[in-house]
């Protein structure tokens, strides 16, 4: 995974998508966003739940557009 992928990813989060991983993982946030930032060693936990909650939230976005579209 490359620091572009990682970018991309932490861009599709959540305002508070640092502290869901946090709270998921039980890592700190501050270590969600080193790994997220590219300056830790990927780690496969935080970034599967980064990728579960931006694709839950990418969607969220683009249901409520959907909804407020049909309006």
């Amino acid at each position: 995974m490359t620091n572009d992928d990682l970018q991309k990813l932490k861009q599709k989060l959540p305002h508070d998508g640092v502290k869901q991983i946090s709270d998921e993982t039980g890592f700190t946030p501050q270590y969600v966003r080193d790994v997220l930032s590219g300056r830790r060693n990927i780690n496969k936990q935080i970034i599967d739940s980064a990728i579960i909650i931006a694709e839950t939230y990418q969607n969220y976005l683009i249901n409520n557009a959907q909804k407020i579209n049909s309006l």
